[in-house]
């Protein structure tokens, strides 16, 4: 019987736990996991009153929000070898559990069916991941602080190293459907759109790196950390400045490679990321 770890992070978000979480406990999984990012709602003293079964993680140390880094602490203190990733807003149907100890296979993830050929961005986070394979690739990217990106970054790891992307049945999943003002309640920016592009233009970033530097290699924080601070602040620069004009954004890579001796090999990767606005927009 496979056994599974339902993880949950939180901040602002308990009015939707109290609706989500006993659809979770009601599956019976062999452990569920909130982690109350700094959640000014308390909702770590609410659990432990009201579902004294559930594993709490309090994060106290940051007064932002990143969810990446929530899911890789509640991923760190859990025990079993599946993980599932949801969101406070994330209902869950009966069967589901059941359906996973029939249909999980090793060296896959699983995300929500598609419906019509498309993903639910709703449910888009909601994923359930072998524990050896999330922790081979060093869990979530915690570079993420703003909102999304992670959920993709973390689908495109697991593919390089060869997981399967496969599906579960997206009828296991229903969403409280709630603004976007409410997403967006912890970040700086305050429209999603913008968080989109700075994400998908820091993810093609990083995977130029890890092409560059070879997929084995995993890029230091530092690195990333640089990518994303330039990338984020140019584009909201280019935003702010609001000309409509396309918006490039140069980046450059330093390495070495072997030759032998006397002589040496040295790297050097200078590449573009160039948004544009289509004219009619």
């Amino acid at each position: 019987m496979r056994q599974v770890t339902f993880i949950t992070v939180c901040k602002g978000r308990l009015h939707h736990l109290r609706q989500t979480l006993p659809t979770v406990l009601a599956e019976m999984p062999a452990e569920v996991i909130v982690v109350d990012y700094a959640c000014p709602q308390n909702t770590a003293q609410w659990v432990k009153e009201n579902h004294p079964s559930v594993k709490v993680v309090n994060v106290t140390d940051d007064p932002g929000f990143c969810v990446a880094r929530g899911r890789n602490l509640g991923a760190a203190v859990a025990s079993s070898d599946w993980l599932v990733f949801i969101d406070a807003d994330i209902k869950v149907t009966p069967g589901w559990l059941a359906w996973m100890r029939e249909n999980l296979r090793s060296r896959s993830f699983f995300r929500a069916g598609r419906q019509g050929g498309r993903r639910d961005p709703e449910s888009y986070g909601t994923v359930i991941v072998e524990r050896a394979a999330f922790n081979s690739i060093g869990g979530y990217d915690e570079v993420f602080r703003g909102w999304g990106g992670e959920d993709d970054d973390l689908y495109k790891r697991l593919v390089v190293i060869g997981v399967t992307d496969s599906e579960y049945p997206r009828t296991f999943v229903s969403v409280l459907s709630h603004d976007d003002a409410e997403r967006l309640t912890f970040h700086d920016i305050k429209e999603k759109d913008i968080h989109h592009v700075v994400n998908q233009c820091y993810i093609q970033a990083k995977f130029q790196a890890m092409n560059f530097y070879g997929f084995g290699n995993n890029l230091g924080i530092e690195l990333r950390q640089q990518f994303m601070s330039k990338i984020k602040s140019s584009i909201i620069e280019w935003h702010e400045a609001g000309s409509g004009a396309a918006h490039t954004i140069n980046l450059e890579m330093k390495g070495e490679g072997w030759l032998p001796s006397p002589y040496t090999l040295e790297k050097v990767l200078h590449f573009s990321l160039r948004v544009v606005i289509p004219k009619n927009s």
